[in-house]
């Protein structure tokens, strides 16, 4: 595994796997997979009841009270898979972090939700589920990264429904600079929708000159010359090629008053590690990539130039 491809700030991080986190994640794995078997083991415990008491007995009742009861054990073994990839995150991510000299928080400390659901990047919810909170300074920019899921409460004649609105990740970056107009990029919708959106967006529409970037978004800015200095040819060609990854699903974000803001929509989680075994190269891996996303976006906004605006 080469961590060095990923970041200048990664040098050494190899080693520095190889000595003190390979071991701890491969001690979890053991416990997890053990975890995973009792998991198994209880699934045909129970199937195998159900199976011999319907034989026995030929009642559809008792059996509905087995398959109840099953879910439940099969729920509180499966909890224990899931507490033990918790453990290998938790063990993992705030060294990461450390690592790159920045600030982790399983439990948000800031909300964000406002700043965004003013800009119009988020839509409107009920009930909130924050965690993974990263952030620190990358080449003079301030960052704030946490993963949120969004969702929205209806109330039927059966009971709630609950239905998620947003899950990915929302992203606050500070750029220090002397910009002071609003320009916000959203998903582009049908005709109808575009017209109904142009009152809940600051500005008027821009018109961009790369029709791929036109086809996915709709641009609206305060100040149309300061909006093309910020949506350079480059960061264009990031955002498309952000959604070309396969678990992104849309981004949206905004330019306001010296900051940015993304919301970057994704049905998987973050920071997990993906499905593979924690003692793995690849699941670490897979955790940096999910943090590599921040140098991505500050590399290509080189925020640290100075400002033409």
């Amino acid at each position: 595994m080469n961590f060095e491809d990923l970041s200048e700030k990664l040098n050494g991080f190899n080693d520095y796997y190889e000595r003190d986190l390979k071991e701890v994640l491969a001690d979890i794995e053991i416990r997890r997979k053990k975890a995973f078997q009792n998991f198994l083991t209880a699934g045909a415990i129970i199937a195998l009841i159900a199976i011999v008491f319907l034989i026995l007995t030929n009642a559809n009742a008792p059996i509905v009270a087995i398959g109840i009861g099953g879910l439940i054990v099969l729920a509180y073994f499966y909890s224990k898979v899931l507490n033990l990839r918790r453990r290998a995150k938790l063990s993992v991510l705030p060294i990461i972090c450390d690592y790159l000299e920045f600030e982790y928080s399983y439990a948000p400390r800031i909300n964000l939700l406002a700043k965004f659901r003013g800009l119009a990047l988020i839509p409107s919810y009920d009930e909130e589920e924050r965690e993974d909170e990263i952030s620190g300074s990358l080449k003079e920019v301030d960052f704030w990264l946490q993963e949120v899921k969004l969702i929205e409460v209806k109330q039927e004649e059966d009971g709630e429904s609950l239905t998620t609105v947003f899950k990915g990740l929302l992203c606050h970056f500070d750029f220090h600079k002397s910009f002071k107009g609003t320009t916000i990029g959203r998903k582009d919708f049908t005709a109808l929708g575009n017209f109904f959106s142009g009152f809940t967006t600051s500005g008027e529409r821009v018109k961009l000159e790369d029709p791929e970037f036109e086809n996915k978004f709709e641009v609206f800015s305060t100040d149309q010359i300061e909006a093309r200095y910020l949506l350079t040819p480059g960061f264009m060609q990031r955002v498309l090629d952000l959604l070309r990854i396969p678990d992104i699903k849309h981004v949206q974000f905004a330019f306001d008053d010296g900051k940015f803001y993304m919301a970057i929509e994704s049905p998987k989680k973050f920071f997990e590690g993906g499905d593979v075994n924690l003692n793995e190269p690849e699941y670490v891996q897979n955790i940096i990539n999910d943090i590599a996303l921040v140098f991505d976006v500050v590399r290509t906004l080189n925020l640290t130039q100075v400002t033409k605006v």
